[in-house]
């Protein structure tokens, strides 16, 4: 019998691993795991192989992925399978308890919509749901990665695990060679940047309409929109919602953008307005290393990359009004800007190196 250790990724999307879990699988190969990642794929992706990863393509269908997974596990006899996305965290967690499988490890990068309060949708899958949750996560055996401390206490408030069963690592990291800190753009025109997912409860629309009361009071800024489109979520846009912002001119939309690095640089500051059920999102760390202040929320996950006033400045949840004042005061005093940005950069130095936080994941696994 082979000695090998065995770690069996389970994702959703091949982009989001490279983008965010990249670092922690080199790390774990690097300790001598051969990894194995499952994941929905439409064609051959050879990146998966140019890292020396194995790869199997997984359907969407949730009753079929079940019995795929079952399958793959009966046949790899991974040592470790590691879960991500609150919808494989339910399947595969539920799968890996009936099967009476140990050695699971969860990430719950943000608890998503499921916990997204004032949402009756989300109201009704959580009650749901709630059952199945706890049964996958309570396995004693079982490590749960949260990204923040608001996300642990939720998960103990709805008695979804034990204390001892959790791990705070925030965030997935940050590549502070790519992202390089940069000196602020000289133009006269600064750029404010909103890049994410377009959710309602990002705050997409607070972002448009902070805009359009700045541009009313004649501030001189280009606001630009990056972000795709997601029309399965429950909490998707559709495009005609941030449409007449564009057609009046008072936001530039660039749609999804592959080198953020640049577009970092391009950014006088970086605006987050999310109410969405945060880990740590990883664009505020991407503005941080680029040396970019920041305005956002005082809400799960965005607050813990940015203390008011010292990297950034936070603002009420739903509030166009407070989140334009805000970027007005930065649009207004360059020096201040600069000092945050300079911060924001020191900050992820010391705690959010994309290998440091890769380190801490695998020490994870040790632990199993």
């Amino acid at each position: 019998m082979s000695n090998t250790k065995i770690l069996l990724i389970v994702i959703k999307d091949a982009d989001w691993f490279f983008s965010h879990r990249l670092p922690a699988a080199i790390e774990a190969q690097q300790r001598g795991y051969r990894v194995i990642v499952t994941v929905p794929l439409k064609n051959d992706d050879k990146r998966f192989a140019a890292h020396g990863f194995e790869v199997v393509s997984t359907t969407n269908n949730p009753v079929f992925f079940v019995y795929q997974l079952k399958k793959i596990i009966e046949e790899m006899k991974p040592s470790i399978v590691h879960i991500f996305c609150c919808q494989y965290v339910l399947l595969a967690g539920v799968l890996c308890r009936v099967i009476h499988y140990k050695s699971t490890v969860f990430t719950l990068a943000g608890l998503g919509f499921l916990f997204q309060p004032n949402n009756i949708k989300a109201k009704v899958l959580k009650w749901l749901s709630m059952p199945y949750l706890r049964y996958a996560l309570s396995k004693a055996s079982a490590k749960i990665i949260v990204q923040n401390a608001d996300n642990a206490r939720t998960l103990l408030t709805y008695k979804l695990c034990k204390a001892k069963q959790m791990r705070i690592i925030q965030g997935s990291g940050v590549d502070l060679n790519y992202f390089s800190a940069s000196s602020m753009p000289k133009e006269p025109i600064k750029t404010v940047l909103m890049a994410s997912r377009l959710l309602r409860s990002k705050g997409t629309i607070e972002f448009c309409q902070a805009a359009q009361l700045l541009k009313k009071q004649d501030i001189q800024a280009k606001f630009i929109l990056a972000g795709g489109f997601y029309p399965k979520h429950p909490d998707a846009l559709h495009p005609s919602d941030i449409e007449i912002y564009r057609q009046s001119e008072t936001i530039e939309y660039v749609g999804q953008v592959k080198d953020m690095a640049s577009l970092m640089r391009q950014a006088y500051m970086v605006v987050l307005p999310s109410y969405y059920p945060e880990g740590l999102p990883k664009v505020l760390l991407e503005a941080a290393a680029s040396a970019r202040p920041i305005v956002t929320t005082d809400h799960t996950g965005c607050r813990d990359i940015v203390d008011n006033g010292k990297e950034g400045l936070l603002v009420p949840i739903q509030n166009p009004e407070a989140l334009a004042e805000a970027i007005k005061e930065l649009l207004l005093d360059e020096s201040k800007a600069a000092a945050m940005g300079k911060a924001g950069r020191e900050r992820v130095e010391h705690g959010h190196d994309a290998q440091i936080i890769a380190k801490k994941t695998c020490d994870v696994y040790e632990e199993m």
